[in-house]
């Protein structure tokens, strides 16, 4: 049934893609397809080849919502450019290029798979987000908006927060986590957010929109807080407090300070009251539970530094059911972080449950050394794309997206530092998201400098082939002869 179930929505794609490109409301449906489909992603999702008992990073080859949308997108960008001999670019910008450099030593990374099949579930999830980036970014350049997606984030955070406060005080669930699979995963992801909405909410002049960006951002510090995910605390303030100093030092007026101090009020009476609990997560992590974190994160670079290519892309959790564990005793985790496993055969007791708890880490466990300097390229490269925007988008209506960018993306790789749940395909898609709309930012910006540049060449030439007029009033370096 699931095959069928595909193969009707394939046939689906050239007419929703021919419609986008005639109507600007059609486009904008696809847009908001791309973020709506995540409030039930799995339910969205047709996952084949599924293996749901492997505790890895990829269970299944999930075709999504999302990425069918992004396809109809990127198809329609070309049918609407076939009138303007534009086609879509295929290899947008240089953080693309570093994408690419890091998927193919994921790929080498197949010669030392223990399965190989388990492997090319990841690699698919991989595609498919190169699918989401360069579909985004040809739709913003045949005409998408980048306000209009951000206005859907809103509304998805939104929603979100009225589900965590159903499960929080109809269902009674403690660690409330809407639509996102772990509590976790939703702090890293409006954390990431977070600033970008905050950005939005000082740079907003019209009332109502103010007070729809203020209930969003309102809802993401609630979500953030009530994830009880440490890092995700930790790293939303400080992207937090560094989205607020590039807003004022870049595009500074008045009313920040009375927002901030409106912002800072509410959230500081906020926290006195939801300290107690925020306090006994942190005192109250058990000592075993940071046991195990070394132990992993040992076992990721002995795996790391026994493999060049790595142990292969997915296959953490077979490898480490047959690595050796290092021999030190203050790397032993505690009985209760251990479980029996089983795999095609394979049976070991009292094996670490669960991955290593930093997406750097397993990169290099699963892909080597050198996949993991493609990846922090990549990541880095965005994030120096938003600092360097700063200043040219800094009277521009699309500043608050470098501003939010600086302190959202340095919030998501500090807490990538001690979770993995970036590589989780929610939290990945709303990253391609960013980075595609930085990487479109970045590229109209340059077209604007070329053609103020042009412009100032073409003034130059124009009253250079202009004869100045001896004593006349044009002429401030006019003499006076006999």
């Amino acid at each position: 049934m699931k095959y069928l179930l595909v193969f009707v929505t394939l046939l689906g794609i050239l007419p929703m893609a021919v419609l986008s490109s005639w109507s600007r409301w059609m486009q904008r449906i696809l847009a908001a397809g791309l973020v709506l489909p995540l409030l039930a992603y799995e339910r969205m999702a047709m996952n084949f080849f599924p293996i749901p008992d492997y505790r890895g990073t990829a269970r299944g080859m999930e075709i999504s919502l999302v990425y069918i949308v992004a396809l109809g997108l990127l198809v329609g960008a070309e049918i609407s450019g076939w009138t303007e001999k534009r086609h879509v670019w295929l290899f947008p910008g240089v953080g693309y290029i570093f994408y690419l450099v890091f998927v193919l030593l994921a790929l080498c990374s197949f010669v030392q798979a223990q399965d190989p099949l388990i492997s090319w579930l990841e690699l698919w999830k991989l595609w498919m987000m190169a699918l989401v980036f360069v579909a985004v970014w040809n739709h913003l350049r045949s005409g998408g908006s980048v306000h209009f997606i951000w206005d859907v984030l809103a509304f998805f955070t939104v929603v979100n927060f009225l589900w965590i406060l159903y499960d929080k005080y109809l269902v009674g669930r403690h660690q409330a986590r809407g639509c996102f699979p772990y509590p976790n995963s939703m702090g890293m992801f409006f954390a990431c957010i977070g600033p970008f909405l905050l950005a939005r909410l000082l740079d907003e002049t019209h009332l109502l929109r103010r007070m729809a960006w203020t209930v969003s951002f309102g809802g993401t510090v609630l979500m953030v807080i009530w994830s009880y995910s440490r890092g995700s605390i930790i790293a939303f303030l400080i992207g937090c407090a560094i989205t607020l100093v590039c807003s004022f030092v870049f595009h500074f007026h008045a009313q920040k300070l009375f927002q901030t101090g409106v912002i800072c009020c509410v959230g500081i009476c906020f926290f006195i009251l939801t300290i107690p609990r925020i306090v006994q997560r942190f005192e109250g992590a058990p000592s075993a539970s940071r046991l195990t974190r070394i132990y992993l994160a040992q076992l990721a670079v002995n795996m790391a530094n026994s493999h060049l290519l790595g142990v292969g892309l997915n296959n953490w959790y077979i490898q480490a059911a047959v690595e050796d564990t290092p021999e030190h005793p203050e790397w032993k985790p505690h009985p209760e972080f251990h479980e029996n496993i089983r795999y095609q055969g394979l049976e070991m007791e009292m094996q670490p449950r669960g991955i290593v708890e930093s997406a750097f880490l397993l990169v290099a466990a699963e892909c080597g050394w050198l996949a993991l300097g493609a990846y922090l390229l990549w990541l880095l490269y965005y994030l120096v794309t938003a600092w360097r925007l700063l200043r040219p988008l800094a009277d521009d209506d699309c500043f608050y997206i470098p501003c939010g960018a600086v302190g959202g993306l340095t919030a998501c790789y500090m807490q990538t530092c001690l979770e993995w749940v970036l590589r989780q395909p929610m939290n990945f898609i709303v990253l391609m998201l960013i980075f595609s709309m930085l990487a479109y930012l970045q590229y109209a910006s340059r077209l604007r400098s070329r053609a103020k540049a042009l412009d100032a060449r073409r003034m130059r030439q124009k009253a250079a082939s202009q004869p100045a007029r001896v004593g006349g009033a044009s002429n401030p370096f006019a003499t006076i002869t006999d």
